[in-house]
């Protein structure tokens, strides 16, 4: 098993020091069942630092969690997500990498 550290902000008033979130996800989908675990270790105001610890360990951390859920859309979308919405499009990748050059703050 794979094991983390991060410091990260966290919101809500029930997010409190030992608590223990558990996601999976099985093998119906086609790969090797997955599962992360993340542990509040400490908190002070906002700011919490999270022990992450994940299975099977030959998988990264982004990879596990590709496998275990999307980012949302915002409210005012109104839809569900769907693959396309992850895309950056190349236009705009371009224009990023430009500003980025003149601007590194970007």
């Amino acid at each position: 098993m794979m094991q983390v550290v991060w410091e990260c902000m966290l919101g809500g008033r029930n997010l409190k020091e030992g608590l223990t979130l558990t996601a999976e996800v099985d093998s119906a989908t086609g790969s090797e069942a997955a599962s992360v675990q993340a542990r509040i270790v400490s908190k002070a105001g906002k700011v919490a630092r999270v022990q992450l610890q994940w299975a099977p360990s030959h998988l990264t951390l982004a990879e596990l969690l590709e496998r275990l859920g999307h980012t949302p859309l915002p409210p005012y979308m109104r839809r569900a997500a769907v693959p396309s919405d992850r895309c950056v499009p190349a236009p705009l990748l371009r224009l990023l990498a430009r500003r980025s050059r003149r601007d590194p703050r970007l």
